[in-house]
């Protein structure tokens, strides 16, 4: 329902509405740290948030309908202005099988930025546009960490943009959609194993071979994309099978994103010499690093251009609202998410030997419950619980992006302090389970499987998450 005002409070409303563009706006001048632990990034919006992220079949009224299902804007009244941005604190370690060792994870505070808007242009038709980030990656581990030769500093960035409309076709359905346009980048920092290089290519010998051990670094490599820009779609339909039950679902397609990009190696110090006899050739006490070294200036580890490719992958919603009593409403979701599109993600240079990452990830499904409470006109409580299975297989768990089981409890607090503003807060601990994993790659010739995997990966996040709404 619209809500009328005083004129006294048209100045404080544009005060508020100003102060809120202005914290936008930096929230995505800094968005190059907006991602989250984990490939999927759930925390779109603070009030669906704080109710699990159920909100397929009745979206929270801040316009993050754009997102949960765009059919949700149909019926908006008046003017909806919303941002805010969840921040996401990872904690946990991996601990080598052999040693005992344990290494903390050494992630930052990952900040993700959500700005929504919506129209009411008329009873049936609504508009509405979005700003936010489904896809997120950010790990960071010591450069001396075992795994740091699969990553060490790991960094993907997917923000949707997406225009959309929505429209009442009777008095119980509505349908909307938009176009969403993905911009994404991808930075990816690792070490290099000397053990597993070649070092007779002709004869495919590699230097473990020679008696290198492995685990010794002989360079860092920086893999850096340029943004790239792409498009797709999400397209929802919502509908009530009674005043107080309704149901709804949301199709998010899949954007495969092309990047360019320029890889560079550093040399990294072995400090070794080469024995007598060597098949190198070389005398005697020869310091490795000098041989080595040719391959940063003239070789395959010069500064050269690359290629890749990463599927942001489909997600299907499908959802259950049910207003129990007046002041109750009770949510149920189911979301598929397909992962399985991700089996690598080539590495295609100009000079050196093409590579890949091999993931083989799996479609991923996840159940979302949650419940909201209005305790009077102002103040309203939300809850929610979630629990999402892993896309990655158990021969693919890394540094890059050590996932497991996860179940996420939820917490939220809206208030309205006076007409037309709304705050939202919410908290969510995922708790994820311990789950083995690897921290090297597999030698030329090698296949990747469970045998690789050398220790365990235990990983949590608390996530705190807050969102400004103004309604006119």
């Amino acid at each position: 329902m619209k809500q009328s005002y005083t004129p006294s409070a048209q100045p404080q409303r544009t005060r508020l509405l100003a102060s809120l563009m202005l914290v936008l706006s930096f929230c995505f001048l800094t968005a190059n740290d907006a991602q989250a632990q984990g490939f999927g990034i759930f925390e779109q919006g603070t009030c669906a948030s704080a109710r699990g992220g159920a909100a397929a079949a009745n979206p929270c009224e801040d316009g993050s309908s754009v997102y949960f299902n765009p059919a949700g804007l149909a019926g908006t009244s008046g003017w909806t202005f919303s941002g805010g941005v969840s921040n996401i604190i990872q904690v946990g370690d991996y601990t080598a099988d052999d040693t005992g060792e344990s290494t903390d994870v050494d992630s930052p505070v990952s900040v993700v930025p959500h700005v929504y808007a919506a129209y009411g242009a008329t009873d049936r038709l609504g508009l509405g546009f979005g700003v936010y980030v489904p896809f997120g990656l950010n790990t960071r581990w010591p450069t001396d960490f075992r795994g740091a030769l699969l990553g060490y500093d790991n960094n993907l960035q997917s923000i949707y943009i997406q225009p959309s409309v929505a429209y009442q076709l009777t008095d119980r359905i509505k349908v909307g959609g938009g176009l969403v346009v993905s911009v994404s980048s991808v930075e990816l920092n690792q070490r290099l194993d000397l053990a597993q290089q070649l070092a007779e290519p002709d004869q495919g010998v590699t230097f473990a071979q020679l008696g290198i051990p492995r685990n010794t670094p002989f360079a860092e490599a920086t893999l850096d994309a340029d943004p790239a820009v792409s498009i797709g779609g999400n397209f929802g339909i919502q509908a009530a099978l009674t005043d107080r039950i309704s149901v709804g679902a949301r199709f998010t397609t899949p954007i495969k994103m092309e990047y360019d990009g320029e890889a560079s190696f550093r040399q990294v110090a072995t400090d070794l010499v080469l024995p007598a006899g060597n098949p190198l050739g070389a005398p005697a006490g020869t310091p490795l690093d000098g041989v080595l070294q040719q391959s940063f200036t003239e070789g395959p580890l010069v500064t050269q251009g690359i290629e890749t490719e990463i599927t942001m992958p489909a997600q299907f919603v499908a959802g259950l609202s049910v207003q129990a009593t007046e002041r109750l409403n009770l949510l149920l979701d189911y979301q598929w998410t397909g992962w399985s599109t991700l089996e690598d993600v080539p590495l295609n240079f100009e000079v050196s030997t093409d590579d890949a990452i091999v993931l083989n990830y799996n479609n991923s499904h996840n159940i979302r419950a949650g419940a909201e409470f209005d305790i009077d006109e102002v103040w309203t409580v939300r809850g929610g619980y979630v629990y999402n299975r892993p896309a990655s297989p158990d021969e693919t768990v890394t540094p890059l992006a050590p996932e497991s089981e996860r179940n996420r409890p939820t917490l939220g607090l809206g208030v309205k302090p006076f007409a037309g503003v709304e705050l939202n807060l919410a908290y969510q601990f995922v708790n994820q389970n311990d789950r083995r994993g690897r921290t090297r790659g597999a030698d030329p010739g090698e296949q990747v499987t469970t045998d690789l995997n050398d220790g365990l990966y235990r990983i949590d996040a608390h996530v705190l998450a807050t969102t400004l709404t103004v309604r006119f």
